[in-house]
């Protein structure tokens, strides 16, 4: 009788699990439509493939989201609430968003989408809601800002001293948008740079941080 050698069936066994991981789809776990669902770390292990895509996707345009460049980084123990949404007749999930928890509440990462009209409408609809929530914020760029502040009316955290210690970063706080051009939001005095992912970038602070932690210092 010929055995195999037990590091090739090891080898088999995992791909196996695997390929059968990646065939399980968020409907399959689920079961919903066009409800927003928390992800839990098992689901999102299954399921993290799939959101590596839709975050690579939703960020493309601009050259990629800055500290996602693999699916482990999906996994990330840090970055731990996930939501999810089927919006589509296939039982993949078609958005999602991420952040993590902070000691001013929950800050937003980053989302994703597979590019489709209805996908992108409630990710940013899904953005604009948490961010009107107590101990909600995010860091964005003035695309992103334009539709969270004039429809959802976002609240923009003002004070330089109060974004340094939420971000708990150093900063190089601007007031009016660095790049020098007219209109809003460009014109509003609440712009910084900081550096992300070995970049810099400039944001401006949105939303609601819990700032109990600050006034007991």
């Amino acid at each position: 009788m010929k055995f195999e050698p037990l590091k090739s069936w090891v080898v088999e066994k995992g791909q196996e699990e695997k390929s059968a991981k990646s065939e399980i789809t968020f409907n399959d776990i689920f079961g919903v439509k066009n409800k927003w669902v928390p992800i839990a770390k098992n689901e999102r292990e299954i399921l993290a493939d799939k959101f590596r895509q839709l975050v690579d996707h939703a960020y493309e345009p601009v050259g990629g989201h800055l500290k996602v460049n693999s699916t482990a980084d999906i996994l990330r123990d840090d970055w731990d609430v996930w939501y999810a949404n089927d919006v589509d007749e296939d039982p993949d999930a078609d958005v999602v968003f991420f952040g993590k928890r902070t000691p001013f509440g929950v800050k937003l990462i980053g989302a994703g989408h597979d590019g489709s009209r209805n996908a992108r409408r409630e990710s940013m609809l899904k953005r604009g809601h948490f961010l009107l929530g107590k101990g909600a914020y995010m860091e964005s760029s003035h695309q992103p800002y334009m539709i969270l502040s004039n429809k959802y009316n976002v609240n923009i955290i003002k004070d330089p001293k109060i974004v340094q210690a939420v971000l708990n970063k150093p900063i190089q706080w601007h007031g009016k948008h660095p790049e020098g051009k007219v209109g809003d939001p460009y014109d509003k005095p609440y712009w910084y740079t900081r550096q992300i992912g070995g970049v810099p970038k400039t944001k401006i602070l949105l939303g609601n941080p819990i700032l109990d932690a600050l006034i007991k210092k």
